[in-house]
């Protein structure tokens, strides 16, 4: 631990907290109870506890809590499952997975916003035993050391930390609800695209006429009509060596308007084969299996992988001249949002498949070449506006989730309230606390007298 400010002094949370009481309910008993799954990890609140008696009660809920207990969850401590123990769940019961810190003298919020703090995460992750079930022990807890502050200036921070996190968590909460904002724009830009309302100025038709029915100067004709359509080949183990290995693309491959060649196979593509599945520029693949909400997610091959072939998992659109790739793409991303592929498709043992037949036979609306052509520059202009405001997104919420470790850290180097000279030392406050402790009575645990 870094040199204290003045008139603070460190100790182990041992020698500052108290465990609580342990008793098996009542059978009668109504109680919320607290377990691990309750707490919120992000905000540290306790969410979701579960009301019941003491006869469905599991054999962990023992622990009796009150008002401002600190609750640590003994298993998984990388993962900071703490929380402050609110006014209304007082006298409640808590799992036995928790240990739980009930403190002496002190702020109970200094010592909460101690065990967030990143250092005791990592010292709590060092000491983890078992690998099945990796936990720390009560006495790990116990024996983490803290910086203790006057007991006023604890609670002058306590409540500027409260400040603080809580507009933190503000700030999470509105950039956590951008991403569905952002879907939803992305898939009304893709409905425009595709019955004419992006358009209909450049036409110069009046907008009652769209978007209810098709623009009158586009036709409509059938998937397999707008350009051919072909199944990729099978996997087969007479294919996994020979003398022309060539890579080739799955569905693993291909995801929305992108291709990830993260994790490319090869597989024998001999002769007639290798011309048959070959891919070129302006290919459109689609995923042919997949779950429902992803089924027939396209992405165009631009001629990424050279020499490269598909599988059967995937399906191949080739455009005829009428028809531009890009515009089919924005066909295909519209139908895979609107539900149109997984309405065709077939689905077994929660896989849906989308068949190259029942792709062929889907409708698909036909502009000129000129609108399609303007179609894609104004769908392109506005999906990567989406797409940058996604990525400023993930930059915020990247800033916000360091913000909170960076201002637990100021609060506890004494920087982020102003100090009084006046306060009295921390050392005078542990002093009466160690003094009382030899006063206090052991808790007893186990079954509380009458309990049925």
């Amino acid at each position: 631990m870094s040199e204290l400010p003045n008139g603070w002094t460190a100790v182990q949370l041992g020698e500052i907290t108290r465990d609580c009481q342990q008793q098996v309910p009542g059978s009668d008993r109504e109680f919320y109870y607290v377990d691990i799954s309750a707490i919120d990890r992000d905000t540290k609140i306790i969410v979701n506890p579960q009301r019941m008696t003491g006869r469905d009660a599991p054999s962990r809920a023992r622990k009796l809590i009150r008002s401002g207990d600190v609750l640590v969850s003994m298993t998984r401590p990388n993962l900071n499952a703490v929380a402050l123990v609110p006014d209304e769940l007082n006298d409640q019961i808590a799992s036995t997975g928790f240990d739980v810190l009930r403190s002496i003298s002190v702020e109970p919020r200094w010592v909460f916003n101690n065990v967030r703090t990143r250092a005791f995460i990592e010292q709590m992750t060092n000491l983890v035993q078992g690998a099945l079930y990796p936990a720390v022990r009560s006495k790990d807890i116990r024996g983490y050391v803290i910086p203790i502050a006057p007991i006023n200036e604890q609670t002058r921070i306590a409540d500027k930390l409260d400040s603080l996190l809580a507009r933190v968590d503000t700030c999470r909460e509105r950039l956590d609800r951008v991403p569905g904002i952002l879907k939803r724009f992305r898939q009304a830009v893709l409905a425009a695209a595709t019955n004419g309302e992006l358009t209909r100025e450049w036409r110069g038709e009046s907008k009652e006429h769209l978007p209810e029915q098709t623009p009158r100067t586009w036709s409509r004709c059938l998937t397999k009509e707008a350009g051919r359509i072909q199944l990729g080949r099978q996997r087969s183990p007479k294919y996994h060596s020979g003398s022309n290995m060539r890579p080739y693309l799955r569905v693993q491959n291909i995801f929305e308007d992108r291709i990830d060649l993260s994790d490319v196979m090869e597989m024998d593509f001999p002769g007639e084969d290798f011309e048959r599945y070959k891919l070129h520029p302006g290919d459109i693949l689609l995923n042919e299996g997949q779950s429902p909400e992803f089924l027939g997610r396209p992405a165009l091959y631009n001629g990424e992988l050279p020499d490269a072939c598909f599988t059967n998992t995937l399906i191949r659109f080739q455009a005829h001249e009428f028809v531009s790739p890009n515009f089919a793409l924005l066909v295909f991303r519209h139908y895979m949002h609107a539900g149109r592929f997984s309405s065709e498709g077939t689905i077994t043992t929660n896989i849906a498949h989308l068949g190259a037949g029942r792709f062929g036979n889907i409708e698909f609306p036909l502009p000129s070449l000129a609108e399609q052509a303007e179609i894609v520059r104004r769908a392109t202009i506005l999906l990567s506006f989406a797409d940058h405001c996604e990525n400023e997104v993930k930059r915020g919420r990247s800033a916000a989730d360091r913000l909170t470790p960076s201002l637990l850290s100021k609060a506890f180097r004494g920087e982020l309230v102003p100090q009084d000279p006046n306060d009295e030392p921390a050392s005078e406050l542990l002093a009466r606390i160690r003094a009382a402790g030899t006063e206090q009575p052991m808790v007893k645990r186990g079954r509380k007298a009458g309990a049925r």
